[in-house]
């Protein structure tokens, strides 16, 4: 049917109801236009609204972010600013309009004009809200890296700073106990495998964070991590944190004056940074977009600084 539609030139969108999980959605990516997001228990006119399904937005925009979201269903006036936060491209208003005054349709209209500009303004200010976390996933309690990476989080959310992590072991597991030690709270982003991996770390029933988004697999969790973060913070670590250090340093040379700062934990990035000074191509001021720090108090100070 959508391959059909859309050979005759139709947009092809799938909606789903409130109740509906959204890994039901993930054979259809890449193959809908669009995906409507009902909003109340479709069966009857004025129904109330599921206010559930705003986290339910969010998660999908984050990990899908291409996608247009349109949201249906018992919205007002008063909750059109929520769903436009939580994600939507565009939203269905229908008694809404026909039940109140002439001018209903264009106050709707100015209210979204206004929302969105003051989307668009926060969007453009620069201030750092959360904090992503990588590292290691074997470095254990025993290790000194480990405390310092929780005294590091423990200090940042007493700051009023969300920590965001993989989930796993290691760096991320110090990073949500320091964070709530600090009384922060724990965005994890996720990835669950559908075969078993010989190098999988996992979701570590260890790391105790308080929400969680699910990704595809390794490198879109990486994606996902690194864009829904305002600042990353890299600590020792294998080849998985060499190839995050390498994804965010090479975004912020793209986005140079958008970008998202990155913290080098340990003076040992001194030694790594100059080898790739005299090995590699580096760019004129690429070297600059990194931030050494060596104790948590330096980290917070520049991110005070940031903000």
């Amino acid at each position: 049917f959508i391959k059909k539609a859309k050979g005759l030139g139709y947009q092809v969108g799938l909606a789903i109801n409130p109740e509906t999980p959204l890994e039901a959605l993930s054979p259809y990516m890449g193959k809908v236009d669009f995906v409507q997001f009902m909003t109340v228990i479709p069966g009857a006119q004025g129904r109330e609204f599921q206010i559930n399904v705003l986290d339910k937005i969010g998660v999908f925009r984050t990990c899908v972010p291409k996608v247009p979201i349109q949201v249906d269903g018992g919205v007002d006036e008063t909750l059109l600013p929520r769903v436009l936060q939580a994600g939507a491209t565009n939203v269905v208003i229908g008694s809404q309009i026909y039940q109140s005054p002439k001018d209903s349709l264009e106050h709707f209209k100015e209210e979204e004009a206004h929302i969105n500009a003051d989307l668009t303004a926060r969007k453009s200010a620069r201030k750092i809200r959360s904090v992503a976390f990588l590292g290691g996933a074997e470095i254990t309690g025993d290790n000194p890296i480990w405390a310092t990476v929780f005294e590091t989080a423990k200090l940042l959310a007493q700051n009023g700073y969300e920590i965001i992590n993989g989930g796993g072991p290691g760096v991320m597991e110090a990073a949500t106990k320091g964070a709530h030690a600090g009384g922060g709270k724990v965005l994890a982003v996720t990835y669950h495998t559908s075969y078993k991996h010989k190098n999988y770390e996992g979701v570590y029933s260890g790391n105790d964070f308080d929400k969680e988004v699910v990704t595809l697999d390794y490198f879109d969790r990486t994606k996902v991590m690194l864009q829904n973060s305002d600042l990353h913070i890299i600590f020792k670590g294998g080849t998985g944190t060499i190839s995050e250090f390498g994804m965010s340093w090479a975004s912020s040379r793209i986005h140079e004056g958008h970008h998202k700062p990155i913290i080098l934990f340990g003076t040992f990035w001194n030694h790594i940074i100059g080898e790739f000074k005299k090995h590699m191509l580096l760019r004129t001021g690429e070297a600059s977009l990194l931030k050494i720090a060596s104790g948590p108090q330096e980290v917070l100070d520049y991110v005070k600084g940031l903000s």
